[in-house]
């Protein structure tokens, strides 16, 4: 018992390490090759409005997070836009709670959401993997509504921290 679960912690521990070094790899050879600040450029001079660009961010990120450890999302995306969200004028404490938060969506949404197979894992045999993504659309619209809430009125992210610390970063 005690060797199985062993065994089964070590083999997830191994995955994860393995995700940390190839998201680390890709974004060392991403930013020597000067990809980042190529791109950087781009999405700061593209002539569309910087919601647009936001919205173009947001949608990658919660299409990549269908597919995509989140994890591995963190470590490869969040280096990438927060030069492009602090260029555009977004508050990046604001811009790290949105990213999170679309993050969650994602890994929650079928048909490839990550979190989904490990709910798959934790109920009855009886229920199929599609029970388990049905069940799953209240919580993803209530993360949804959350979400355009916290973008329409950044103050729900910011207040608490402009209260403690008596600043506030970026216009948004």
């Amino acid at each position: 018992m005690t060797r199985d679960a062993l065994y089964g912690t070590l083999s997830i521990f191994g995955m994860i390490m393995f995700i940390f070094i190839g998201a680390i790899i890709f974004s060392r050879f991403y930013m020597g090759m000067g990809i980042r600040a190529y791109l950087d450029d781009i999405l700061i001079t593209l002539a569309v409005s910087r919601w647009v660009i936001l919205a173009g961010m947001m949608l990658f990120i919660f299409l990549a997070g269908m597919i995509i450890h989140d994890i591995a999302i963190i470590l490869v995306c969040a280096p990438i836009f927060t030069e492009v969200v602090v260029a555009l004028g977004f508050d990046p404490l604001w811009f790290g709670m949105v990213f999170l938060v679309n993050i969650q969506i994602a890994i929650l949404s079928p048909p490839f959401g990550p979190a989904l197979f490990y709910m798959r894992g934790c109920v009855d045999d009886k229920v199929g993997y599609k029970g388990v993504a049905m069940a799953a659309f209240p919580y993803m619209g209530m993360q949804v509504i959350g979400l355009t809430l916290c973008i329409l009125f950044p103050q729900i992210i910011l207040w608490l921290p402009n209260l403690i610390f008596g600043l506030s970063r970026c216009n948004l």
